[in-house]
């Protein structure tokens, strides 16, 4: 059966971790900002974005490149893995990096906005460059990481399983199920006709008892 749709990372995007992870961040940038210290809310929504976006990019590239993430998974879910860790790195160590990120992310905002004010027919925003806070402390988040590796390998052992299972007939199950005791009678006999014999033991006559070794 040839698999349809984000099937290496729909198990990664629909799970209850990831669903956690995205509420938490948005909760934490539109209503907590204010109310809790810096240092905790800036720290919350870095775990949350390395948990988020890591399955994001694995299913956009799943979806852009299907064939090649599903013959490479595994290097597929490193490099999703792999850019938000070397972007929060650069951002936190590089100064040249932290501005074209605050340039990036600017420009974003300021095409937002005025398309909102050339729908609502208000005065054209001014472009200004994204704020930022580098934190060194922040590179304490990194191991959030393993969260999304963990849920990208776990939907693709599960995908593996669930088309070796798709593979065999109802013959092929029930067999399955017989081969262990199968396997183990067959050691059984193997066994038995492979144990030595004691000489004696062998030439003892018929009518006599048989020697003990």
């Amino acid at each position: 059966m040839k698999p349809t749709g984000l099937a290496c990372s729909s198990a990664a995007l629909l799970h209850p971790i990831t669903l956690v992870a995205l509420a938490l961040w948005a909760i934490n940038d539109h209503l907590l900002q204010g109310w809790g210290p810096g240092v905790l809310t800036g720290k919350l929504s870095g775990v949350a974005g390395l948990v988020v976006c890591p399955t994001v990019l694995f299913g956009i590239l799943e979806w852009c490149a299907p064939r090649l993430v599903r013959r490479h998974r595994r290097a597929a879910l490193a490099v999703s893995c792999a850019v938000p860790g070397l972007l929060v790195v650069g951002l936190e160590l590089s100064a040249p990096m932290d501005l074209v990120y605050r340039h990036a992310l600017g420009g974003a905002r300021f095409v937002a906005a005025g398309m909102t004010a050339w729908l609502s027919g208000g005065a054209a925003p001014a472009h200004v460059l994204a704020r930022t806070t580098p934190d060194v402390t922040d590179l304490l988040t990194l191991p959030a990481l393993a969260l999304p590796w963990w849920l990208g390998a776990r939907g693709a052992r599960e995908l593996t399983l669930q088309r070796m299972s798709s593979t065999l007939t109802p013959c092929d199950r029930a067999g399955s199920r017989g081969v262990g005791r199968h396997v183990q009678r067959r050691a059984r006999v193997c066994a038995l006709l492979a144990a030595p014999v004691h000489p004696r033991r062998a030439l003892a006559p018929a009518g006599r008892p048989k020697q003990p070794f």
